[in-house]
């Protein structure tokens, strides 16, 4: 007797169980997704300028990180855990120094291995501070020495006050800024 309305009403649960199946395929490719292929970063703070400003959106490549595959080079950008009690959570930086480097800062200049390194992503009227902790520094293994792009005094919690970060404390390598979509950029 009811058999339209029996039909009507099986068609209709049938059309919202699909539904639900592609809304938790979503999100759990999402979430598959975020956790261990890609993140995203927002820039907080002028740490990192002139290359990134603040409120930047960066895709963070995480997949190499995770795997323990990633090699890290001088000059790229990374995430990673805050090493001392900030209000920050994650901090962005570039590498300059990789396991067993010398790292010295002197007449504003920083050097690597006793060669000067050329930093054409920084001010260049900006006058490098020194190290907090001497004259040089030895990068410990498994460790990488990161700094700021922004080099005015002040302006950046880096390696120089807290010293070298841990490679598994590394949340991923800066992969793309994506907004503002006036500075979309791979090359940073």
């Amino acid at each position: 007797m009811n058999t339209e309305s029996d039909e009507s009403h099986g068609k209709f649960r049938s059309i919202v169980a699909e539904w639900m199946k592609s809304m938790i395929v979503a999100l759990l490719t999402a979430l598959f997704v975020t956790t261990f292929l890609f993140s995203t970063a927002v820039v907080k703070g002028s740490s990192m300028y002139p290359t990134l400003e603040e409120n930047d959106r960066l895709i963070v490549k995480k997949y190499e990180t995770l795997l323990k595959t990633e090699e890290y080079r001088r000059g790229d950008i990374i995430v990673f855990e805050s090493p001392l009690e900030y209000e920050e959570k994650y901090f962005i930086k570039r590498v300059i120094g990789l396991p067993g480097d010398r790292i010295t800062i002197s007449d504003g200049k920083v050097h690597v291995n006793d060669e000067i390194i050329e930093e054409t992503y920084t001010d260049q009227n900006a006058f490098t501070e020194t190290l907090f902790f001497g004259d040089d520094y030895i990068v410990s293994e498994n460790e990488i020495f990161v700094m700021g792009d922004n080099r005015l005094s002040g302006k950046s919690h880096d390696s120089r006050s807290f010293g070298s970060i841990s490679i598994d404390k590394i949340e991923g390598k800066v992969l793309l800024r994506v907004l503002p979509l006036d500075r979309i950029d791979s090359d940073l």
